[in-house]
């Protein structure tokens, strides 16, 4: 989550530091907003109430499903597919394992101790070894941020990279309208009111 948060305000600054502008966001339209905070909702009841083993693979697996659904309500929306791709790569290891796995060695690389992982505690991850099926979809890269130390997955990127892409796209200026070939110098809808102009003043036959 802290890749994703730092990428997208990242993709966020680096738009409004060339031209874009931060008033487009509230003209965003989403579909299913409700079902994404749905989603959040669920997988943070399940932490909170101490979730584990199938109970917390079927809720976090149906917050996913609520997630994805969402996501594709919105798939014409620049970086959907990729944030949609990312929720179903990190889906696919929890269902596959009970819970994330997370690399120890990398979180190590990454400079968080394994005392801060707390992977005994925690139902959501699970440390990962030679039983951990889809191992490489799991939390293996670290994130050695200097605001945040992390161990992030391959959805996790894609996800990030998503997220990114709509923050970009969603703070950019809309285009003007290209004018048609052969219209001359004016721009189109001037060259169109011109024609227009022209032909009501044509006197009568």
């Amino acid at each position: 989550m802290g890749l994703v948060l730092a990428v997208a305000l990242l993709a966020l600054a680096l738009s409004l530091g060339t031209g874009g502008r931060v008033r487009l966001l509230a003209e965003q339209r989403l579909r299913g907003a409700a079902v994404l905070v749905l989603a959040v909702l669920l997988e943070v009841a399940a932490a909170a109430l101490g979730a584990s083993g199938t109970a917390w693979t079927v809720v976090s697996s149906a917050g996913t499903l609520l997630a994805a659904g969402a996501v594709l309500a919105n798939r014409r929306t620049a970086g959907s597919l990729l944030l949609g791709a990312g929720l179903l790569l990190n889906a696919a290891v929890v269902v596959a394992n009970g819970a994330m796995p997370v690399s120890t060695a990398a979180a190590a690389r990454a400079g968080v101790p394994a005392a801060e992982l707390r992977l005994a505690e925690d139902p959501a991850h699970e440390a990962l070894d030679g039983r951990t099926r889809l191992p490489w979809l799991a939390d293996r890269l670290p994130v050695a941020a200097p605001w945040r130390r992390e161990v992030a997955s391959p959805g996790d990127v894609l996800a990030a990279a998503g997220v990114a892409a709509w923050a970009w796209s969603a703070t950019r200026p809309g285009r003007a309208p290209r004018r048609p070939a052969g219209s001359g110098g004016a721009p189109w809808p001037a060259a169109r009111s011109e024609r227009g102009r022209r032909r009501s003043a044509a006197p009568a036959p």
